[in-house]
């Protein structure tokens, strides 16, 4: 788990890294007005996206273990079947969704119709986000050094796009084409890479078999984690891309592009969050498969260092923001301040959460922790409105951080009273 871990680490935090350089360069070469504009259309991409994506990476773990378990070969080729067909039919229809929907959202932005035709171009891109099954063949076979080298390796060729265009003094258009080139090619990049392992694991005949015959009874349950994860992925993106969105409602695109900065910055651990669970998760499912006692210790112990090194990390953004904000950006996003220190708490305590999360998921929780994101999202939602009303800016990083603090409380309590139940010895 810890050579996976910074085998990703290595990979986002040069990302990490790379992306605020790429952030650092558009926001001083252009107005606030301009990059959060920037932020706001690409926002609605990552948005977009998280509708029409299954997350199949989660069902092939929780399905592909048993079966690497039982050495079933041929049930782990029907599975990827099964996640590689759903990422082409849902991929290309909800394309087309997002491509409509943006003349119908364009009011609440204010966008003039020049903005409109662009993002409904820009929208285009997801296209190329059918990258769900080939993440999951890298999880599943262990290769998350290839996936922490992708996360570099995309967000360097972001760099240099966005670096050619401040080079030739391009416009708000051309930096929004070298930033979406960037997200391009890290898409098609890890497709590559995954149909490359899986032809090394499992061989060359890949479409010689059943897709849909008898899975069922193959994979029980498997529609039901579908809808789960789905579900869950969009509350997930509640505070994390449609925030950005609700921002630019509410306050204008100033603020979101001020806000936007402010999650960049959080990165630092909202980063390592992600990467928590994406690593836990399948080698706590194998844990859990067999029964291990090491499963409830070993959760304990990485959600209580998670923990502690959030909130510590998040006092120290306190000390050293602003001189932060002025280096990397300059004075004039000195805004994003008092919603720095909100969202680095809010990120902090996620760290706990993940490690949570992909316990529940091991432990089978996945519906039950789906109705607790639910209520904490709806409480969240309630927050973000009045304290935005009533603080501005910073009341989206003072619910941020409520919300996550709330997650933790509960999700917590339901995994530990799953281990303290007699069914698991």
């Amino acid at each position: 788990m810890g050579q996976n871990f910074f085998h990703l680490l290595k990979g986002r935090g040069a990302s990490a890294v790379l992306t605020l350089l790429t952030t650092a360069i558009m926001a001083r070469s252009l107005t606030p007005a301009e990059f959060g504009l920037i932020m706001l259309i690409h926002s609605y991409l990552l948005t977009m996206q998280a509708l029409i994506n299954l997350k199949p990476f989660e069902a092939i773990i929780r399905y592909g273990v048993p079966a690497q378990e039982r050495q079933q070969p041929e049930h782990l080729r029907q599975l990827l079947r099964i996640t590689l067909s759903l990422d082409i039919i849902v991929t290309l229809i909800g394309t087309l969704i997002a491509v409509a929907l943006v003349p119908l959202v364009a009011p609440l932005f204010d966008w003039q119709p020049d903005t409109i035709n662009l993002t409904m171009v820009y929208s285009l891109l997801l296209l190329t986000t059918v990258s769900g099954t080939a993440n999951g063949v890298l999880r599943l076979f262990n290769r998350f050094d290839l996936l922490g080298m992708r996360q570099g390796l995309g967000s360097l060729v972001q760099l240099a796009a966005v670096g050619l265009v401040w080079a030739q003094h391009g416009g708000y258009v051309h930096f929004l084409a070298a930033y979406g080139f960037g997200w391009v090619f890290n898409n098609l990049f890890v497709i590559w890479l995954g149909w490359k392992e899986r032809r090394r694991q499992l061989g060359g005949t890949f479409w010689h078999g059943p897709i849909w015959r008898d899975h069922g009874e193959i994979f029980p349950g498997l529609w039901h984690f579908l809808q789960v994860v789905y579900w869950q992925s969009n509350l997930d993106m509640v505070p994390k891309k449609l925030a950005v969105l609700a921002v630019g409602a509410l306050l204008g695109a100033a603020d979101a592009g001020l806000f936007r900065l402010a999650q960049q910055f959080s990165k630092v651990l909202t980063v390592p969050a992600l990467l928590l669970r994406q690593v836990l998760f399948p080698d706590l499912a194998r844990l859990w498969q067999r029964q291990d006692p090491l499963f409830g210790p070993m959760t304990h112990r990485i959600v209580g260092i998670a923990v502690v090194f959030g909130i510590g990390v998040s006092l120290l953004a306190l000390l050293l923001g602003k001189v932060l904000i002025v280096a990397v950006v300059g004075g004039e996003y000195l805004g994003a301040l008092p919603v720095l220190f909100w969202l680095m708490l809010s990120a902090g305590l996620d760290l706990g959460v993940s490690g949570l999360r992909a316990a529940g998921y091991a432990m089978g929780l996945a519906g039950m922790l789906l109705r607790v994101y639910a209520i904490s999202l709806l409480v969240y939602a309630v927050l973000f409105i009045i304290l935005t009303q009533i603080l501005g800016l910073v009341g989206t990083g003072v619910a941020s951080a409520a919300w996550s603090l709330f997650s933790l409380a509960v999700i917590g309590v339901l995994v530990r009273r799953r281990l303290q139940a007699p069914s698991h010895g």
